[in-house]
């Protein structure tokens, strides 16, 4: 079996979000599929726990992982995925109009939050030195999200989470991109 590199890893990450919010996304006469509907409720009650805590979703996140991944790489993987997708539910929920949308960055998306306080809670978010902490920061400014329009592309997110666990040396370079995101004037 040929070993995977991280890389491929982070591209399993973001086909298996591209692949599962599409599903996800799907309507039936203006209404979501029963698949959907079911999906992401059970995404929104993992919310808050671990991959592992969450054997209903197990089935959801690892079928669309595709590459051989090592035994790490695919903790690495079904947590960023896991992540992505149940902050997703939250974000979707009560929502006609995808939350997820290529090429806007998580920053971005925060940016566009109105709260006095939003810069403070996004150097949080940034500064977090565990991943249990990130996530939490994450669904705060998620839920913040919700009162508005801020929009995001979740697989590119989900593919920084996969790095922020895979390669402790990588989160410099993921933070300076989620601040420059944040800093930045156009959508892009």
């Amino acid at each position: 079996m040929r070993k995977v590199n991280n890389q491929d890893a982070a591209k399993a990450v973001y086909s298996a979000v591209v692949s599962t919010i599409d599903k996800l996304a799907k309507r039936e006469r203006g209404e979501l599929s029963p698949y959907a509907a079911t999906t992401l409720a059970r995404l929104r009650q993992c919310a808050g726990r671990t991959f592992d805590e969450c054997p209903e979703i197990w089935d959801t996140v690892r079928s669309q992982i595709k590459s051989k991944l090592s035994v790490f790489q695919q903790q690495c993987a079904e947590n960023a995925v896991f992540v992505a997708l149940a902050l997703y539910s939250i974000h979707q929920r009560g929502k006609d109009k995808n939350v997820n949308i290529k090429k806007v960055g998580f920053g971005r998306a925060v940016r566009q939050v109105k709260v006095p306080d939003i810069q403070y809670r996004f150097t949080s978010f940034a500064s977090s030195d565990s991943f249990s902490d990130l996530i939490v920061h994450a669904r705060s400014l998620i839920e913040l999200m919700r009162m508005g329009d801020a929009r995001f592309d979740y697989a590119n997110f989900a593919v920084d989470l996969f790095w922020f666990q895979a390669d402790p040396d990588s989160r410099v370079r993921i933070r300076l991109g989620w601040e420059n995101s944040f800093l930045s004037n156009s959508i892009n």
